[in-house]
């Protein structure tokens, strides 16, 4: 984040999405590069269990991109693999689900690698999530629709209530991302242990404080503007 903030030509708006893209995993694989004094015995740091999403609208393209950045353990660096639409689901849609465990054959390969724990298929969350989405889809008649609205975060606040997934918990993040290149964070009103609560990005507000972005009901998806924590 920081070295994106740092870069001009990013802070600017002055370079596309996809040069910030390659300029952010240079970054990231030379800060890789200069992990040294390893613990007695070792040569080279650990494979990092690592996954991480990259996105935003490219001028240059005129569409919404977004990038998965993962560890290569041959090469020993960060690559990155564009998300491409989904295949026989209408059109314009994109989704990239990281969840951890994740049952896929990188991932088993990974767990026989570093001696981990073999991922089950039935706890994989990427799989589970995109059968809650495809569920939902088809129950209100729009799988073969264009592009998605709000159903993702349907379908996350749904396996988080339901306890679906052990692996899957907390309050809900949100962010909207807009083709003029700015982001508009969201509020979720969300039970928390005692009451409900507003989380913004994670973290409860405390009651009293008051929030300047707006705030989701995550059950009616209105929209509550400057709302009270309480």
């Amino acid at each position: 984040m920081n070295a994106v903030s740092l870069h001009q030509g990013s802070s600017r708006r002055q370079v596309d999405i996809t040069i910030v893209k390659q300029f952010l995993l240079k970054a990231i694989n030379s800060m890789l590069g200069e992990i040294s004094d390893f613990p007695w015995g070792e040569t080279e740091h650990e494979e990092p269990e690592l996954r991480m999403a990259f996105g935003g609208y490219s001028w240059l393209r005129k569409e919404f991109v977004i990038w998965k950045f993962h560890f290569n353990a041959g090469e020993r660096e960060f690559q990155q693999a564009e998300i491409s639409e989904w295949r026989g689901l209408g059109a314009g849609r994109k989704l990239l689900i990281l969840g951890d465990p994740e049952a896929s054959l990188s991932a088993i390969r990974r767990a026989e690698r570093t001696n981990g724990e073999r991922p089950d298929p039935s706890e994989d969350v990427q799989q589970l999530s995109k059968r809650r989405l495809l569920e939902l889809l088809d129950a209100r008649n729009i799988r073969e629709g264009s592009g998605l609205d709000i159903e993702p975060f349907e379908v996350l606040r749904d396996i988080i209530r339901d306890e679906s997934s052990p692996y899957v918990g907390g309050s809900p993040q949100l962010i909207k991302v807009y083709q003029h290149m700015n982001v508009q964070p969201f509020g979720v009103r969300w039970q928390g242990i005692s009451q409900p609560s507003v989380a913004v990005l994670g973290r409860v507000l405390a009651r009293g404080e008051r929030t300047h972005i707006p705030v989701l009901n995550p059950d009616t998806l209105e929209i509550e503007r400057n709302k009270e924590n309480s």
